[in-house]
């Protein structure tokens, strides 16, 4: 695996243009002068952990989409599951989350019907 830091400074700058923002936008939210923040997208200087998520949450942008970009070569870590992967799963828990819940409420619907006909006891 080798690590391309040199690619952040380019993936700060695409980030920044693809979301129509300033250099001066992104350097008063993260707290330097714009001089600070064109010397980072420029390359020169260092960038902390702290600042490089808060330019990521400027630019919409999730940090590890950034970080993916920089790396060439297998890690050492593994590869694991991919994000996409887990979203997906995600999506498919919540879709049939969200039909259990319709079932129950449909249930729960006819079942007070039943209980006090068409017209249901006020709630106040």
């Amino acid at each position: 695996m080798r690590i391309h830091i040199e690619k952040l400074s380019t993936l700060l700058l695409k980030s920044r243009i693809q979301n129509g923002l300033s250099q001066t936008y992104i350097a008063q939210r993260v707290g330097i002068s714009q001089k600070s923040y064109s010397r980072l997208e420029g390359g020169h200087g260092r960038i902390d952990v702290k600042r490089f998520l808060e330019i990521a949450d400027c630019t919409h942008t999730h940090p590890l989409d950034i970080i993916d970009k920089m790396i060439e070569g297998k890690p050492s870590w593994g590869e694991g599951k991919s994000r996409e992967k887990i979203l997906f799963q995600e999506i498919e828990r919540l879709k049939n989350e969200l039909e259990t819940l319709k079932s129950e409420n449909k249930y729960y619907k006819k079942l007070m019907d039943k209980l006090f006909g068409q017209n249901p006891p006020s709630m106040t």
